[in-house]
């Protein structure tokens, strides 16, 4: 009985084994494909990728980690980018810039990557600008913009403005405001730096 035992569990461990290796060379070759992908084609190939950090620094580390000097290397980089910026959001930044860029082929697939982080971004904007109604509620006008002026993220400032519609607050006099408290900012780093 024993013997059957320790032969079902060594058969249940090679099959284990085997099922890892299947899916090793699965992304292996989800990988290659998405290098040498088209544009159109990234989102579909991104979506059966694994979202699995681990996975992702396997398999894309080496390609994110060169300095990419070529055309093809330029590709493979920004194909990575996309498949591995649900788990680094630090690859968000690149593919922003990679928007600016003209490449119209890629603006689909990128925003399409990016829809998570935006959806992230939105509830954020929004806390933020209750927080700026309530200091607007409270009498405090002067306080609220500068709480936009440090941030490079415009999705509070829209919903700021957004809110403020219904307040009677006109837009006119909320970018008035931010254009003062810019220019008083720039005269006191002017007078700081002398």
């Amino acid at each position: 009985m024993w013997t059957w035992n320790r032969i079902e569990q060594n058969r249940r461990e090679l099959l284990a084994q085997k099922a890892k290796e299947q899916e090793s060379t699965r992304i292996e070759g989800l990988v290659g494909e998405l290098i040498s992908a088209e544009p159109s084609q990234l989102p579909g190939i991104v979506k059966n990728l694994p979202q699995n950090p681990e996975v992702s620094k396997i398999y894309f580390a080496p390609i994110l980690s060169t300095k990419a000097i070529t055309v093809a290397e330029k590709r493979s980089l920004l194909h990575a980018r996309m498949a591995t910026v649900s788990s680094d959001k630090s690859l968000v930044e690149p593919l922003l810039e990679e928007l600016l860029t003209n490449k119209i082929a890629y603006i689909g697939p990128i925003r399409q990557q990016l829809r998570l982080y935006a959806l992230e971004r939105i509830p954020f904007g929004q806390r933020r600008a209750n927080s700026a109604i309530t200091m607007l509620r409270l009498g405090e006008r002067e306080k609220v913009l500068p709480v936009f002026d440090f941030t490079e993220d415009p999705e509070a400032l829209s919903q700021f403005i957004f809110r403020c519609r219904d307040r009677g607050v006109r837009v006119e006099e909320l970018l008035a405001r931010s254009k003062m408290n810019r220019t008083d900012r720039k005269m006191k780093s002017a007078t700081a730096s002398h």
